[in-house]
């Protein structure tokens, strides 16, 4: 499968990465609002998310950043 295919894949009953992204738009507002440290925990495909957008790694390197 292709990188970008990657991002579409929706796993039977599941969601793909970018649906995981979509849904977690209204956490990362919550979290850009709070004034205090955030301590998130999550499965790996959530935390990946996170940290892209937090340290504006591209989309096309999301999923290869090291486990």
């Amino acid at each position: 499968m292709s990188r970008p295919s990657c991002y579409h894949f929706r796993y039977p009953s599941g969601e793909s990465y970018l649906d995981v992204i979509q849904r977690l738009e209204p956490v990362i507002i919550e979290i850009e609002r709070e004034r205090e440290c955030v301590c998130v925990v999550a499965h790996q495909a959530i935390l990946r998310a996170l940290y892209g957008y937090f340290f504006r790694v591209p989309l096309a390197v999301r999923l290869i950043l090291p486990r």
